[in-house]
């Protein structure tokens, strides 16, 4: 199998590249459940993003990647696969695209930063920022002491800030619950 990358001529039951460790298959066993596993570490997608962890593995699989060129640079990525029925209904096609087409380009602070969109086959990719930190459910449930009127008064600005970024841009953040509400530990 030829290397769309560089051009190497590696084994047909090669799945990277023997040459710059590109993907040249995704990897998309099927398990006896028949739901599709999840990239394995070490993955390199779009030549750029290296997997180095699964964060969660539900409808939509969260894998925490590393930039190929700057290891020392994390990334969020999404990834959402699409079933052949999926692709047929015309408002289910490519959700991370839209996210992707709406949300790049918003720099907030109080928002995460999208970075790229890309698809494997039947796999789209949504490359976000990755920030360390708590969600707000788990801050409620594991730090009790944090939630003081205070606290809860400066993270409502702050999510009243990103809400009047997206409204301003005629958009609705459609889930808005403690577990998608993230204390990021650093400032970016």
């Amino acid at each position: 199998m030829v290397c769309s990358i560089c051009g190497k001529d590696n084994a047909e039951s090669s799945l990277y590249c023997d040459d710059c460790g590109a993907a040249l298959q995704v990897k998309t066993a099927v398990g006896v459940s028949g739901k599709e596993k999840p990239l394995e570490e070490g993955v390199l997608l779009k030549d750029k993003y290296r997997i180095i962890k699964i964060l969660k593995d539900n409808t939509l699989r969260h894998y925490l990647a590393e930039l190929k060129d700057l290891p020392d640079q994390k990334v969020l990525i999404e990834e959402k696969i699409t079933s052949v029925e999926e692709a047929e209904e015309p408002y289910v096609k490519n959700p991370l695209k839209r996210q992707f087409q709406y949300l790049s380009g918003i720099i907030n602070l109080n928002l995460q930063v999208i970075y790229d969109y890309f698809t494997v086959e039947t796999r789209e990719y949504l490359v976000k920022e990755h920030m360390e930190g708590t969600s707000l459910a788990e801050i409620s449930k594991e730090k009790k002491e944090l939630v003081t009127s205070q606290n809860v008064v400066k993270w409502a600005i702050a999510v009243c800030d990103g809400l009047a970024e997206l409204h301003a841009r005629k958009l609705i953040h459609r889930n808005i619950q403690p577990s998608n509400l993230f204390l990021a530990a650093v400032a970016h």
